[in-house]
């Protein structure tokens, strides 16, 4: 990756790997200047490498954006991103998949911020310093204390680092919602459920297994439409679950029971939702209360 300072300025199942390249464009700023300066990622690569069990993808990103703020005696802030879609690993169905499991509808970019000790520059020598990080991925943030080598190139400074990191484990960021279907709809249905063919909501899914599709019309899919429960009890096989969305009745709606059951075992309900963490949205005020206030308001198609 490659930086310049800014005219003017002052200032495996869910594992993987990130490794990166980075150029800091160092300019003529001086090691004993006081103030910040503020630099521009211009160029670089940022890598992901999955392992599976019979082969390894590895996907290559040019389309960075970053900033670094350096000042003397104080830790540089840096921040880079990358957008999940300009992957490239030579495998157009790998890099689908790849986005499928990310989200990236909902969570478009990958990104590391965080600080370095304090660096002079211009740099002398090679330098290896510890970055401590924020990641962000498929909406999951997790800390990393990431090792970054610092080596100086003319009058920029080249900088590498790598770091393993998990799709899933982490803190996940949550969908902000409105009490409207279309916002529903949109950031939580469609990214979590129904978006893709492999999700258990898609239209492939519906006519093969679930019975739901929430890909096409989700609201006439869920509202007043009696639940296909394919949990079990001891005796029946099934319970009654009533309806996927009763209006004016969240505690009667199916689908409130399903986003706040934590397991993926319920003995009556089957899974939680979404399937790959069960619960995450109930954990989530700003998701789940404007979906109980929704079915409060009648469910209403707006």
């Amino acid at each position: 990756m490659a930086w310049k300072r800014r005219p003017g300025s002052r200032r495996a199942r869910g594992l993987c790997a990130f490794a990166a390249g980075l150029a800091l464009a160092a300019g003529t700023a001086r090691a004993d200047e006081a103030r910040p300066i503020l630099l521009a990622l211009t160029q670089g690569t940022l890598t992901y490498t999955v392992v599976h069990k019979l082969h390894e993808v590895k996907g290559t990103s040019r389309k960075l954006e970053g900033l670094a703020r350096v000042q003397p005696g104080a830790a540089t802030l840096v921040q880079v991103r990358a957008p999940i879609a300009s992957f490239d690993s030579g495998n157009s169905n790998r890099d689908v998949h790849m986005r499928e499991a990310t989200h990236e509808p909902a969570h478009p970019n990958v990104e590391v911020k965080g600080t370095l000790p304090p660096i002079a520059l211009p740099l002398q020598r090679d330098e290896q310093l510890g970055l401590d990080a924020r990641v962000e991925l498929n909406g999951v943030v997790q800390r990393q204390s990431i090792a970054v080598t610092l080596s100086p190139e003319g009058t920029s400074v080249r900088a590498r680092f790598s770091f393993p990191i998990s799709i899933h484990e982490g803190t996940r960021t949550c969908p902000v919602l409105t009490a409207r279907f279309s916002s529903i709809d949109r950031n939580l249905l469609k990214v979590s459920c129904g978006s893709k063919n492999s999700n258990c909501h898609s239209a492939e899914a519906a006519r093969s297994t679930t019975g739901l599709d929430l890909a096409g019309d989700a609201w006439s899919g869920l509202v007043n439409v009696r639940a296909l429960n394919l949990g079990r009890d001891g005796d029946a096989g099934t319970v009654n679950a009533g309806l996927l969305v009763e209006p004016g009745n969240p505690d009667a709606s199916f689908l409130v029971t399903k986003l706040k059951l934590k397991t993926a075992h319920d003995p009556r309900f089957g899974s939680g939702m979404p399937a790959d963490n069960p619960g995450i949205t109930s954990d989530c005020p700003q998701a789940m209360e404007p979906i109980v206030e929704w079915i409060q308001q009648g469910a209403p198609r707006n």
